[in-house]
């Protein structure tokens, strides 16, 4: 079924109207558009990008410092039943031999009370038989073999986590888990200051998961966040006991007492977000050199990040969908006068005269361009009228007359070139630019023109003034552009040596006076003083006169430049054995001695080196140097005292090569 015509026709016109080889709105829609939806999305992921590697930081860093707070609370914790084992072997009631076994269990039941880890406490005589404990549990039998009672022999003793042998079966176990202690144990002397036994005491490994628990809140846990504690072997003290961290670089990293995260791959094969830390002992408790390790699923614990990085390219993708759609507006507003002036163009062509060019408001070039056509269509109109009129009243007084044809004929010429003119100027609108070269210039034009107009009538924080001043700024940028390519070429011919020495013989002093001659009027303007000091009887030279001729401009331009008003500029030369000195120096600004090395360097720029702001590439001493090495010489800089001196010494006679003709 075929759509009806004036179906057809909208949609003939919406694709007209779209397509941009075809229409000027949608080019500019388009680049428009197009540029800031493009540059809106590539914010987004850069955006989305650092947050993600700031957000993991934090997060690992969290995991880290959980593993420190779980390592220091257990040094803490040790550090105290330490010192109180060791108090206690200091009281009377432990050092006396005399006093009876339940004196001493009481005492050794009350420290129990005040912390309910201890799960035995026991005083021994010197061959190791238990004379009181908490209890009464193993009193008279012999535990000289136990590795508490060996080590507290010689000095304080802590030994690490190990399962319950003589009392798992006295010691009562609710968890039914099999029981694990960590040994505490001091030797006890007796008034004399000899060994008279050992003061030893358990300590429940439940005690080290009540840290766990503590430190733990309900949303650690709910987000799989798991705490393991480490011996140093490797072996799980605290955690799940079929896991088998050991050999895991964070363990390692962990035992080199570095205490971060990682993100690595354990042995079930899933990735964890891995914190670690090693407890180092508390005060004159020395540690048992435990290793914490603080995981969680990276799936669960970069969630958070993935959710933010979604929020940011969502949020970014809308805004540059909405920009997007601001620049076909903008687009809009720039081409619609243009078709405007363009449709009334076409209907005049078409022989409605009463059609006017619609005048528009404002002082830019549209609205110039719409009021000349406005007054040359009225004109034409006007002396077509007048034409008519005249040719008619010829017509009826000299009717014989041979001229009628001819007025006739002219009368038709010039409305033929109203018709043609109008037509062209229609064809012109309608395709503004006829080449991209053609574009370009009349755009760069029409855009320098709106800005000197605008902000000579118009608020200068206005957006066309605006545009009019960075449009200034560009074609100021485009010149400097055109000079640092042109140097830029002239560094990559010498750094690739495909400029080749044209050599001259070179009258040294007639030359120098006749390279500074243009600078003396220079000077002159700025209330400079130039003078040149020439050794006597200076040798001729065998070079390039125009390499070594653009050293020295380059030189005398930058002394010009940085030469305050009243200032003074040297040029001298002398010759030393079989090379030449040419030194240019000024007073003025110094240049810092911390920058000095970098004088040089491309694009290098000293700071507050340039007060009058005249600009400059910063390639200028760069390629100075360059084309002193290519001369076979070398340049240096001194400055100090308000004064700069550039010396370059370049040799009498380059070698290799032979003057040209």
């Amino acid at each position: 079924m075929s759509q009806p015509w004036f179906l057809s026709r909208g949609l003939a016109s919406v694709a007209s109207a779209i397509n941009p080889w075809r229409s000027l709105k949608a080019r500019l829609g388009l680049a428009i558009g197009g540029s800031t939806f493009a540059l809106s999305l590539l914010a987004g992921l850069a955006i989305g990008h650092t947050v993600k590697i700031r957000e993991e930081a934090s997060i690992g860093h969290s995991l880290a410092k959980l593993a420190y707070q779980m390592a220091d609370k257990l040094d803490r914790g040790m550090f105290e039943r330490y010192r109180d084992i060791q108090i206690l072997s200091s009281l009377d009631p432990v050092r006396t031999a005399g006093d009876p076994s339940g004196t001493r269990r009481a005492l050794l039941e009350k420290l129990q009370a005040t912390y309910p880890d201890y799960a035995w406490i026991g005083l021994t005589n010197a061959q190791g038989r238990v004379l009181a404990s908490t209890g009464a549990l193993l009193e008279g039998q012999n535990v000289s073999k136990r590795p508490w009672f060996s080590g507290a022999q010689v000095g304080p003793y802590v030994g690490d986590v190990h399962e319950a042998k003589l009392l798992a079966k006295l010691l009562p176990n609710p968890s039914q888990e099999p029981l694990r202690f960590v040994d505490v144990a001091v030797p006890v002397t007796n008034a004399q200051g000899r060994f008279a036994g050992v003061l030893g005491a358990h300590l429940s490994w439940t005690w080290a998961r009540e840290i766990q628990r503590s430190l733990l809140g309900p949303s650690e846990q709910q987000s799989q966040v798991e705490v393991l504690v480490l011996n140093q072997a490797g072996q799980v003290l605290l955690g799940a006991p079929e896991l088998q961290p050991g050999k895991l670089t964070s363990f390692q990293a962990a035992l080199a007492s570095q205490n971060s995260y990682r993100v690595e791959v354990w042995p079930d094969g899933q990735a964890y977000l891995t914190g670690f830390a090693r407890s180092r002992g508390y005060r004159n408790y020395p540690g048992l050199g435990w290793t914490v390790l603080v995981r969680q699923p990276t799936q669960i614990a970069f969630a958070p990040v993935r959710a933010l990085q979604l929020q940011i390219f969502t949020g970014t993708v809308g805004l540059g969908i909405l920009f997007a759609g601001l620049g076909w507006l903008l687009a809009g507003r720039l081409a619609d006068p243009m078709l405007v002036i363009a449709a009334a163009a076409d209907r005049i062509r078409q022989g409605q005269t009463e059609v006017k060019i619609p005048r528009l408001q404002g002082t830019d070039e549209l609205a110039r361009l719409s009021a000349s056509l406005s007054r040359l269509v009225e004109t034409l109109t006007r002396q077509e009228a007048e034409l008519r009129l005249e040719l008619e009243e010829r017509q009826r007084a000299e009717a014989a007359l041979r001229n009628s044809m001819e007025e006739v004929a002219e009368l038709q010429r010039l409305g033929q070139i109203k018709d043609d003119f109008v037509s062209t100027v229609s064809h012109e609108l309608r395709s503004p630019m006829a080449s991209v070269k053609m574009a370009i210039s009349m755009l760069a034009t029409a855009l320098a023109k709106t800005g000197v107009a605008v902000s000579q009538t118009a608020n200068p924080d206005s957006a066309p003034c605006k545009t009019a001043r960075y449009l200034q700024i560009l074609q100021d940028e485009c010149e400097r552009e055109i000079n640092l390519l042109n140097d830029l070429l002239d560094l990559q011919r010498l750094d690739s040596g495909i400029q080749p020495l044209s050599l001259d013989t070179i009258l040294t002093s007639d030359w120098l006076v006749w390279i500074a001659e243009p600078f003396q009027a220079r000077t002159n303007n700025r209330q400079q003083r130039l003078h040149v000091s020439l050794a006597p009887e200076l040798p001729t030279m065998t070079s390039d006169s125009a390499y070594l001729g653009r050293i020295l401009t380059e030189l005398l331009n930058n002394a010009c430049k940085y030469t305050p008003p009243g200032g003074q500029i040297t040029l001298s030369a002398r010759a030393q054995g079989s090379r030449m000195q040419i030194r240019v120096s000024n007073t003025g600004i110094e240049i810092p001695p911390e920058e000095l090395p970098r004088i040089f360097d491309k694009f290098y720029r000293v700071s507050g080196g340039d007060p009058w702001h005249q600009g400059g590439t910063g390639l200028g001493l760069s390629l100075v140097q360059k084309l002193a090495r290519h001369l076979q010489g070398s340049i240096e800089v001194e400055s100090s005292f308000g004064q700069t001196n550039f010396t370059v010494e370049l040799p009498l006679t380059i070698e290799g090569a032979a003057p040209s003709s």
